[in-house]
């Protein structure tokens, strides 16, 4: 009986719940329309408004269910001049009016999702200009007004319109920047009636039609833009104050092209407009003209029998173009409803893999592409709703700096990313990326999440990986061997003939034998087939190895061999120094002193070898050699300080540099957990040096593994 009991309360309370959805809310003013979006329209204006509406699939794609009425739920005209195939539409709407013909002031509606209403004769409120750019299609003709309005109606592809300002612009604001038509449309409010005289001036074809005659033309392509600044390619037409059909269409080929449309006022006088030359000042047609259509801002939407609606609006952000890859931000806002009760959660789907528990968020896509945003919103009483749309996500072509602060931002945007959920291709845009910004304990997660998926990666794909997973694991990891493997494999990747790439790999795998690994015959041999193999396929890298060889010599105290070599490699003329040497080197001993005093290790090691490269026999002296062991104890570097110390100690007895040697050696020593060797390099310094400065540094080192 309990059970029965309890499962007729749960009946009755879904009966009750089903109720609640199904009736219609009160002031809704026709059932058959599903969902409304609420605006809020500005105070004052030209009787217009303009409003961006995401429908998605709630409504139909050309927007032929939408309606919209003011705040006392009458209709009010409109147009759509735009719809996407994601379901984005543009609407310009006429402000409402009282029976007195005052503007109604207060919140208007959208309404829509109604499959069966027919379409609307639209209504264009003869106010605002606005852009739309279309691809130029294949043979293309200019030649003339009809040939161009001929090459229009096969121009399919419409990057996107958009009410714009002015009529003057040097690139595509929605879309590539080469091979694109500008189509500017509106109303042109003339001050005063009279005889206006237009003219056009573009690099390429442009025709100005008013009121659906064309005015002024300038076909063809590759203009000299100068030569229509004077009114040389216009014409004339009397107009009567007030609002006028404006249509300008400019073709744009092989790259971003200006053009524009000026004008001459009635009664204006002529005057010199250059040297011996009177006519007209013509001046680009200013905003103004055009009556701007201020926006409505969407503020919330409902659906009509249920008591959550899960909404949102998508607005681009930013831009970011690094290496190869395209970012675009997007700022998510909800726009969701719930009548009874509070929110209990908001779960995000980027369709990327990526999701946000946010009411609001700022999402950066690692490629453009469609993807399939939904937005699911719980309510505290348990009810739920799921928004989804097919966002479009595009290159936003008019925010092209690409600095470092923008770089920083999305870094914020995708600190948090979970790489594994990530698709291949989205990983190998945020491996660009991170490696554009510097972030490369995020780079070795992704590039390990890549490697997991190396049968879908092209083979030089595959060499990209694997050399930055053997960057990372030489360093800060240390782990050489599996370094070594990663190199391997790169280098498998490589084609016979892809010397650039071959060439470094096997520097990379010499370097690693050299300072890692610490095999110095292995290094040789590879420093030597480097340069003996691949002669002439990197000038500067084969010097190196030239300089690395001479430090392997150093290294095993051939310090005869080892001056050979670096005088070798100081004999090319093209890194001669162009000042004098003793000038160089204090310079740069200097800053090298000053980064150390700064505690960066990277910049004075950076900087000591600006000056070895040019003066490499200087690297058996003891100086550069107490430079370079500082820098390295601050990138904790601590093997290749005792490695560097121990091979110069052995076979130097400079009493100005071997006790610094000795105390810097012990240091590193004693980070190193080998504190007996550390002990005999201290007790050397206090023994046989009592006179430099360095003995009481090895005095308190002594005294420290005293106690």
């Amino acid at each position: 009986m309990t059970r029965i009991r309890h499962l007729l309360a749960a009946t009755a309370l879904l009966i009750a719940v089903s109720a609640a959805q199904a009736q219609v809310r009160r002031d809704w003013p026709d059932a058959a329309w599903a969902y409304r979006k609420v605006l809020e329209v500005p105070a004052e204006g030209p009787g217009a408004f303009r409003v961006w509406i995401l429908t998605g699939s709630r409504a139909r794609p050309d927007g032929e269910d939408l309606r919209v009425a003011d705040p006392t739920g009458k209709p009010v005209p409109f147009g759509i001049l735009h719809s996407t195939p994601e379901g984005r539409h543009l609407l310009i709407f006429s402000q409402g009016r009282t029976p007195e013909g005052q503007p109604v002031q207060g919140l208007y509606s959208v309404y829509f999702g109604n499959p069966r209403a027919g379409g609307l004769t639209p209504s264009f409120p003869r106010c605002g200009l606005t852009l739309e750019t279309r691809a130029i299609p294949e043979n293309a003709d200019v030649s003339s007004w009809k040939a161009a309005l001929e090459t229009l109606g096969r121009a399919k592809t419409v990057y996107l319109r958009d009410f714009w300002g002015q009529v003057f612009d040097a690139h595509n604001p929605f879309g590539p920047q080469s091979d694109y038509i500008s189509i500017y449309e509106g109303y042109l409010n003339c001050p005063s009636d009279g005889l206006y005289r237009f003219a056009v001036v573009s690099d390429d074809a442009s025709f100005l039609l008013i009121d659906g005659e064309l005015v002024a033309e300038w076909p063809g392509k590759g203009h000299n833009i100068s030569e229509g600044l004077y009114g040389e390619h216009g014409g004339q037409k009397n107009l009567s104050a007030g609002p006028h059909a404006f249509r300008y269409v400019a073709f744009s080929f092989g790259g971003p092209k200006r053009c524009g449309v000026s004008w001459v006022l009635p009664g204006a006088e002529m005057a010199i407009i250059r040297p011996g030359v009177q006519g007209y000042r013509y001046q680009v047609i200013p905003g103004a003209a055009f009556s701007s259509v201020p926006a409505a801002t969407v503020k919330f939407c409902q659906h009509a029998r249920q008591p959550v609606c899960a909404d949102f609006a998508a607005t681009p952000l930013h831009y970011l173009e690094s290496g190869a890859a395209q970012l675009v931000a997007v700022r998510f806002d909800t726009l969701s409803t719930i009548e009874d009760g509070t929110v209990r959660e908001y779960k995000w789907e980027f369709g990327d893999g990526q999701t946000s528990a946010d009411p609001g968020s700022v999402h950066a896509f690692l490629s453009p592409g469609t993807y399939e945003v939904k937005l699911s919103v719980t309510s505290s009483s348990g009810v739920r709703d799921t928004f989804s749309v097919n966002l479009n996500v595009r290159p936003i072509w008019h925010d092209l700096d690409f600095e470092r602060w923008k770089k920083d931002k999305f870094w914020e945007f995708t600190k948090d990313y979970q790489v594994a959920r990530l698709p291949t291709a989205h990983l190998l845009a945020f491996r660009e990326f991170l490696r554009d910004v510097e972030q490369r304990a995020k780079l070795f997660e992704t590039c390990t999440e890549l490697d997991r998926r190396r049968a879908e990666l092209q083979p030089l794909q595959v060499y990209d990986v694997a050399i930055d997973l053997g960057q990372y694991c030489l360093d800060p990891l240390g782990d050489w061997q599996v370094a070594e493997d990663c190199f391997n494999l790169a280098l498998r990747q490589c084609a016979e003939d892809d010397q650039a790439r071959r060439f470094n790999v096997r520097f990379l795998l010499a370097d690693l034998y050299f300072y890692y690994a610490n095999d110095l015959d292995r290094a040789r041999a590879a420093y030597e087939s480097l340069r003996r193999d691949l002669p002439g396929v990197d000038p500067v890298r084969s010097r190196v190895a030239l300089i690395r060889l001479g430090d392997i010599q150093a290294c095993q105290c051939n310090f005869e061999e080892a001056r050979k070599l670096y005088s070798e490699a100081e004999a090319d003329p093209t890194y001669a120094l162009k000042q004098q040497p003793a000038l160089v080197e204090g310079q740069f001993t200097q800053e090298v002193e000053s980064r150390l005093r700064e505690g960066d290790g990277k910049l004075a090691l950076e900087t000591l070898e600006q000056w070895l490269w040019h003066c490499p026999t200087k690297r058996l002296e003891g100086c550069p050699l107490i430079l370079r062991l500082k820098a390295n104890m601050l990138m904790h570097r601590f093997m290749e300080v005792r490695k560097q110390a121990n091979a110069y100690l052995a076979c130097s007895n400079d009493p100005d540099y071997v006790p610094q040697g000795h105390v810097l050696a012990g240091e590193a020593c004693l980070e190193l957990g080998m504190t007996e060797e550390a002990r005999k390099h201290w007790t050397a310094v206090v023994e046989n040096w009592k006179e430099s400065p360095a003995f009481k540094d090895a005095e308190n080192g002594l005294y420290r593994l005293q106690h």
